[in-house]
């Protein structure tokens, strides 16, 4: 019997097979080879574009988690991520983007994994949707795997420095308001003593500071406003009113 041949062709598998919760399939005592692990993302892969997690993915596209691979495999998170770079290196995958659930790989030739040619068996179906999801795919580019954007750390807030006075526009200001700007400087002072204060800017604090003394002052027209002290009546004149025999 000869042999010619026998190097061709193809073996089906069905997606099952790959499950974690198969008898076969990968543990730690036991873990994937690169082999296995390749197959597994090349029928991981999306054969129509579909919505996963949330993410648009295109045919021949997989969305991938480091440690869920890890799981899967039975490797380390390492000997993924460096399994991957190998993959990227060998222009095997692409990187299409990241996203908050893993990142998009997209299979570099999945039609030639993914699609089994027999002319005999082969249908319209398949060979529009191969043309048309494998053309759609190509015209969108690889991209680098982008940096997660670092928000802007936020300015920590200090004690009032000794050394810190009123800026000339503040003096400006305070006399536009009408406001005595060195009496608020002293209560200024002594409040963020007294409270331990802490800004982030103590420009910006006096400012805020001397459009309050301005409200207080009654908007610039005097010293502030302050309730007159309570009356009490003539205890003596009261008396009058008393009944006999009575003193207040």
């Amino acid at each position: 019997m000869s042999d010619a041949g026998t190097d061709r062709g193809w073996i089906p598998a069905h997606r099952k097979l790959y499950d974690p919760g198969h008898p076969l399939a990968p543990s730690k005592r036991d873990p994937s080879c690169r082999r296995d692990a390749w197959l597994d993302l090349c029928q991981m892969a999306q054969h129509a574009p579909r919505i996963h997690c949330g993410e648009q993915l295109q045919r021949g596209e997989v969305l991938v988690a480091i440690r869920t691979k890890a799981e899967h495999w039975g490797w380390s998170k390492s000997r993924v991520s460096r399994f991957f770079s190998r993959l990227a290196s060998g222009t095997m995958i692409g990187t299409v983007r990241g996203t908050p659930h893993g990142t998009v790989y997209r299979i570099v030739n999945y039609d030639t994994y993914a699609v089994v040619w027999d002319t005999e068996r082969d249908s319209n179906r398949d060979s529009e949707r191969n043309a048309s999801g494998t053309a759609a795919g190509q015209e969108q580019p690889l991209q680098p795997l982008q940096p997660k954007s670092i928000a802007p750390r936020a300015r920590p807030k200090v004690p009032l420095p000794e050394g810190w006075s009123p800026t000339p526009e503040h003096r400006q200001r305070a006399a536009s308001l009408k406001v005595d700007v060195e009496r608020e400087v002293e209560s200024f002072r002594a409040h963020a003593e007294t409270h331990d204060r802490r800004a982030a800017s103590w420009n910006a604090a006096f400012t805020t500071w001397l459009l309050k003394a301005e409200h207080l002052a009654g908007n610039g027209n005097g010293p502030p406003k302050r309730n007159p002290p309570p009356t009490y009546p003539d205890l003596r004149a009261a008396s009058a009113w008393l009944p006999q025999g009575h003193t207040p």
